[in-house]
């Protein structure tokens, strides 16, 4: 669409050892949960944000550096 909303950046959600045995259903193995964490490192766990005016972001709205 054409709305225009500013996101600043506060920090990157760092990967949690609680978070990430959740999202893998329960109970891990130490080799797959020091896998998740470290792939979750690089920033896929996701960041803290903070909107500036009006407008919506949802899961799958295409979001542009400007």
């Amino acid at each position: 669409g054409t709305e225009r909303v500013r996101i600043r950046v506060l920090q990157v959600a760092q990967p949690c050892r609680p978070f990430t045995g959740w999202a893998q259903g329960g109970t891990v193995e130490s080799q797959v949960l020091k896998e998740q964490l470290q792939f979750l490192d690089g920033g896929t766990r996701g960041y803290y944000c903070l909107g500036e005016g009006t407008g919506v972001v949802e899961v799958g709205d295409l979001l542009t550096a400007l």
